[in-house]
């Protein structure tokens, strides 16, 4: 027989700039929102998570029929665990991967999702803050350290009309299974603040937004 301890999981899914986590009721401090059903779906929205990482893996969900993947970051205070997940194909998946490997493992992790328009574009992406410092872009289009580049197609006209992430989202996978073993074990994981409602961005954050133009798409 075995016997263990079972521990509370919260789910969250970044999107819009914000995490988002489902409700199957309207409580306060929900979200209303309708989906694309004309159904109404509740929602509390945070600004970031505050943790240790201690696994990066994939799963995948079926949306509207449709099979997508996600990247599940989880999160461990010490008493409550959180799973993060991100879209393989969305900036939110490239902003974290070419960020994590600057940052140290074995401290806490402060991840702060951010959308913003840009010359009548909706640009987004994340940040990774440690220490009060934001971590520095490992992986940069100056410098892509062997990252593969994403192919894109251009129709007729020379307008791009679709993205090939494979290769890169591929180098991203192994170097995050690589990173899996510098983790921390969660019962060594001493507490700490994990999620908050009320979080903006630094000066410092602000400055090294232009990063999120480093994104081939």
């Amino acid at each position: 027989m075995a016997l263990g301890i079972k521990t509370n999981a919260t789910y969250l899914n970044v999107r819009n700039g914000k995490l988002y986590r489902y409700s199957k009721t309207k409580e306060e401090g929900t979200t209303t929102i309708l989906n694309k059903k004309g159904e109404e779906k509740y929602y509390y929205i945070y600004d970031y998570i505050e943790g240790y990482i201690t696994k990066m893996s994939t799963r995948t969900e079926n949306l509207l029929g449709i099979d997508k993947l996600f990247l599940s970051v989880q999160f461990v205070d010490g008493t409550e665990t959180y799973y993060i997940n991100m879209d393989v194909d969305s900036k939110y998946f490239e902003s974290f991967c070419s960020i994590i490997p600057n940052a140290n493992l074995t401290r806490p992790l402060r991840m702060v999702p951010n959308q913003k328009e840009v010359d009548g574009k909706m640009r987004a992406g994340l940040f990774l803050i440690q220490d009060s410092q934001m971590v520095k872009w490992f992986y940069t289009k100056d410098n892509p350290q062997g990252r593969p580049d994403v192919d894109v197609t251009l129709n007729k006209k020379g307008e791009v009309v679709d993205y090939d992430r494979e290769a890169r989202n591929k180098f991203y996978f192994n170097m995050l299974q690589e990173m899996n073993s510098q983790l921390l074990n969660p019962s060594m994981i001493p507490d700490v603040t994990q999620v908050a409602q009320t979080s903006k961005p630094s000066p410092a954050m602000v400055e090294e937004e232009d990063e999120f133009n480093d994104l081939p798409f």
